[in-house]
């Protein structure tokens, strides 16, 4: 996957927005409360999109899965492989997806992107 300026601070927002829905957290930090909002606004965006429900399973299956720990060197590969298995999509399918979704979360926050 090519880094980018807002993947880490985006991949960490979804990871935390899995956390706090599975009630493992809660937090009262404005910029939580910002960024879980955020991820609320790109979800519900996805509603509106004829190839939504996909990307949506695809952000399930790589960052929403196991929010409660750290993800291991090669985890986020490792879930983009079974997210590509499972959906019948390319691998770069999935992480061209993952990379709209991220693009998205950052300009719902207002992050600067590019």
């Amino acid at each position: 996957m090519r880094k980018d300026n807002i993947r880490d601070y985006t991949a960490e927002a979804f990871r935390y927005y899995a956390l706090i829905r599975s009630g493992a957290v809660i937090s009262d930090d404005p910029a939580a409360i910002e960024d879980i909002n955020a991820v609320d606004r790109v979800i519900d965006s996805l509603k509106d999109k004829p190839d939504g429900a996909i990307s949506l399973r695809c952000l399930e299956l790589v960052y929403f899965t196991q929010p409660r720990s750290l993800p291991k060197r090669g985890a986020i590969t490792d879930r983009t492989r079974y997210a590509s298995m499972q959906l019948g999509l390319s691998e770069s399918d999935v992480y061209r997806r993952l990379r709209r979704l991220r693009e998205d979360l950052a300009a719902q926050r207002g992050l600067r992107v590019g």
